[in-house]
């Protein structure tokens, strides 16, 4: 028996929750190839409940999903389950343990760490020597082998959708209109040919964007939708738009099937704007939000942050999702290298012009292998034992002037709505 367990999150947010897809993606993986395994999601099952299962079920192999906000219950889970018993063999995974793989390897009870894309690489952990496996890292006496990265998947057509056999779908919820209701988080693509110097996607997932076909797609949107009567669907690709003909494929393909769908998703400005066509398409299928990462107003803090945008951009797809009718959700960054008065005044000037339906404005925060930890030098690698949140970007600014210009900017919202 092999336990894939997805820790506590470590949000504060108790009214949506979302379910740890990249598990079930490494589940039905194994289910193909004949090998069982089962899911736990802490989030919705209790420690307590974790152990008891563990004591009875005697699995030989647990694998941790371990991401940077909640690194430590990751953490704590490996050290309670090798403490009952120490001949688990322990694999942890994800971004965090994929970019601090010697850390993690060298400070905690884990035997292995897959790193970067997960379902080929921990079948051929189980199933192989482990010493020939790419994509690998592991302790040998006092050394750490790192076996080479692993070849990306080519073709995600080919790999089964996600299995939810352990889990009670309908306990992930997403609000919409007013009310929390079940909800299905939908990946049609991996990697981004962007390069924002704050975000560790890419380096988990590759430059390459890589993507599921519309049918492909259309085809897990209807089973799920059908099987579970789910209709609200979240497609949490970092760009669902970058390619306009297969994102106007997918809503066609879905208006086709007669699927009774509301769907949310997030893009970056270019894609949309200017782009009534793929704006009216997804309105359409049942899009009714779109989420951009606008980051800041200023066009000097967009290149200082490798956005590889435009504020004009940024007005442009605004006025086209208002125009067609679909709703906006902006996210904001405050205290990117370079932020001033001056350019938190851009972000306030720019807000006021778009009216983003919702806001979101985060302060900066820094993560492990991304051009911003390189380059800001914020904190040393032992940082990340410690029980802290990724460090805010305090090289510049202070705290207390960073938290003073996002409350300028939430005050610029509440103004005009």
């Amino acid at each position: 028996m092999i336990y894939l367990i997805a820790p506590k999150k470590g949000t504060k947010r108790k009214d949506s929750i979302s379910a740890p897809v990249g598990l079930c993606y490494i589940q039905s993986y194994l289910l193909s190839k004949g090998v069982n395994s089962k899911v736990i999601d802490l989030e919705i099952t209790s420690k307590k409940e974790l152990i008891k299962n563990f004591q009875k079920d005697k699995p030989n192999i647990v694998g941790i999903s371990c991401f940077t906000d909640n690194r430590h219950f990751a953490f704590d889970i490996a050290k309670l389950l090798k403490e009952i018993d120490p001949n688990i063999k322990i694999v942890l995974g994800a971004h965090h343990a994929s970019a601090m793989y010697k850390q993690v390897l060298e400070n905690y009870p884990v035997d292995y760490v897959v790193i970067g894309e997960g379902e080929l690489t921990f079948y051929k952990l189980i199933t192989e020597t482990p010493e020939n496996v790419k994509g690998v890292a592991y302790k040998k006496g006092k050394n750490i082998i790192f076996n080479g990265f692993r070849e990306l998947i080519k073709n995600l057509d080919s790999l089964p959708f996600p299995s939810y056999k352990d889990l009670d779908i309908k306990k992930y919820k997403w609000e919409y209109n007013g009310r929390l209701i079940p909800n299905y988080d939908l990946v049609t693509s991996r990697g981004c040919p962007f390069a924002c110097i704050y975000c560790s996607s890419s380096s988990f997932w590759g430059h390459k964007w890589r993507f599921r076909s519309p049918k492909n797609i259309v085809d897990e949107i209807e089973l799920v939708n059908k099987k579970y009567k789910i209709k609200h669907f979240r497609i949490v690709d970092d760009n669902f738009t970058i390619n306009k003909k297969r994102a106007i494929q997918t809503c066609k393909e879905i208006i086709k099937r007669k699927l009774k769908i509301h769907f949310w998703i997030q893009s970056r400005v270019q894609s949309l704007a200017n782009e009534p066509e793929l704006a009216k398409w997804l309105k359409k299928a049942g899009c009714y939000f779109v989420a951009f990462g606008i980051e800041s107003g200023s066009q000097k803090i967009l290149d200082n942050i490798n956005k590889k945008q435009t504020v004009q951009q940024i007005i442009y797809a605004c006025k086209t999702c208002k125009e067609i009718g679909l709703k906006i959700n902006a996210y904001f960054m405050v205290g990117n290298p370079g932020e001033t008065s001056e350019t938190i005044n851009e972000s306030k000037k720019i807000i006021k012009e778009i009216c983003p339906d919702e806001i979101g404005i985060s302060l900066t925060q820094v993560y492990p292998d991304t051009e911003l930890y390189k380059q800001t030098k914020i904190c040393k690698d032992h940082y990340w034992l410690t029980k802290k949140r990724p460090p805010n970007n305090t090289t510049e600014h202070s705290i207390f002037k960073l938290r003073f210009w996002q409350v300028k900017l939430l005050l610029t919202q509440k103004r005009w709505l």
